[in-house]
């Protein structure tokens, strides 16, 4: 595996699986090496590792891939083939998003949950949740599901701090909570304020969206909404009261 690892011995490799045979110029061509200090001698490192472990041999003044050399050129191939049609989507799903739940928990301390996604919201929305269930991360793509349709904005600055009061383990204690005048429940400022930080910190911006008719999940996203970016949105379980 040491020889496909290698960028310089995979791109010699290629080169003579393509052409049949190369002389040492093509080859010195083929791997992006000049004839400057160091460059040539490397160049020659790698060409001599191919000839040495029987991948390479030289006929006259040209090279040539062996048998052997044949096989890793098909292998190499193969390799470059599958990332190529899987690249996209590791950079772009699941793996960005555990690198953004990594970065949120870092950044915000609330502990996220260490299992894969889960399916929520209908069971299409693929999310990250953290350990209470009261929050979750989704690429943000996922905001144009139908299960988040009659959604709008609500301005931030216009939230209002208020104070209500909540029964807890058959006692009553103060809960603050935030709240919108054209919402019927609240969200926690805990998780809202942490997002924003996140969001603003990393993005620029933040904007709040929700459904105004019933009490649904707040999506935080660092776009308006159906402006794509490649980030998260974050979900905010809400509170009823």
């Amino acid at each position: 595996m040491s020889i496909a690892e290698s960028d310089v011995r995979s791109d010699m490799i290629t080169r003579l699986y393509e052409a049949g045979k190369a002389a040492y110029s093509d080859l010195l061509d083929s791997a992006g090496a000049t004839d400057v200090l160091g460059s040539r001698g490397n160049f020659n490192y790698h060409l001599n590792y191919l000839l040495d472990n029987s991948l390479v041999a030289k006929e006259g003044t040209v090279y040539k891939l062996t048998d052997k050399g044949r096989a890793m050129a098909r292998f190499i191939g193969e390799v470059k083939a599958s990332w190529k049609e899987s690249e996209p989507k590791l950079r772009g799903g699941y793996i960005s998003m555990l690198a953004y739940v990594e970065d949120f928990e870092s950044e915000c301390g609330i502990r996220m949950k260490e299992t894969a996604c889960q399916r929520r919201f209908g069971g299409k929305v693929e999310v990250v949740g953290d350990e209470r269930d009261i929050f979750c991360l989704m690429d943000e793509k996922n905001c144009e599901d139908e299960f988040f349709s009659g959604y709008g904005e609500i301005p931030i600055t216009e939230l209002k701090l208020y104070i209500k009061e909540a029964e807890w383990k058959h006692e009553k204690h103060n809960l603050y909570v935030l709240g919108h005048s054209d919402l019927t429940y609240y969200l926690s400022p805990h998780y809202l304020g942490s997002t924003l930080h996140y969001l603003q910190q990393g993005f620029g911006e933040a904007h709040l969206f929700g459904d105004k008719k019933k009490p649904m999940p707040i999506i935080l996203r660092a776009r308006k909404w159906g402006e794509r970016y490649e980030g998260p949105a974050f979900v905010i379980a809400p509170i009823v009261l």
